[in-house]
């Protein structure tokens, strides 16, 4: 009777156990930070940081083959500093400007656009971004692979010689499962 009982409760355990590992699963939050100096003799500026999503978040990189989904949370970029000269002593004279920040592939590629920049460049000024669905596109295929990619700061400035930093962030969300 014993061997009977135990063999009715093998599929049930098994059934049991089975669902338990497919719903194994958790969300890890992370970020992507990176300040970009720009310096610029002339009116049109330009700027770039390297990403390494393997050093920068290694909590979300180790989940990276596990991933349902990637959410991005909120997207900011804020305006660090904006010393009194430029590196070469020039007056900073800029005082507004636009741009835009985009991701740019590891190897080179088509830049995605994260959000666009304008207004005053004043230190402690952040600035909202809105990210469309492809930097979400972009965060996930980098999770899938190499994890490297370039930040991309550009635009226009009202005067010459322009020197600030901007840090561009992005709070993410990775959704994970087992199976």
């Amino acid at each position: 009777m014993n061997r009977s009982f135990a063999q009715s409760l093998r599929l049930p355990l098994a059934l049991a156990a089975a669902a338990t590992l497919a719903a194994c699963g958790g969300a890890v939050d992370f970020d992507v930070t990176h300040a970009i100096d720009v310096n610029s003799a002339v009116a049109a500026w330009s700027g770039e940081a390297a990403v390494d999503l393997s050093t920068a978040n290694p909590d979300a990189w180790k989940q990276r083959k596990h991933i349902d989904s990637i959410e991005v949370v909120s997207a900011e970029a804020t305006i660090t500093s904006v010393p009194a000269a430029s590196p070469t002593g020039a007056a900073n004279s800029a005082t507004t400007g636009t741009g835009t920040a985009s991701f740019r592939p590891d190897g080179g590629g088509a830049d995605v656009l994260i959000g666009s920049l304008s207004g005053p460049i004043v230190q402690g000024r952040v600035i909202p971004l809105t990210p469309s669905p492809a930097v979400t596109t972009f965060i996930t295929d980098a999770m899938n692979g190499s994890g490297k990619f370039t930040v991309v700061a550009s635009g226009l400035a009202d005067g010459a010689p322009v020197s600030f930093t901007v840090q561009v962030h992005l709070a993410c969300k990775l959704n994970w499962k087992l199976f």
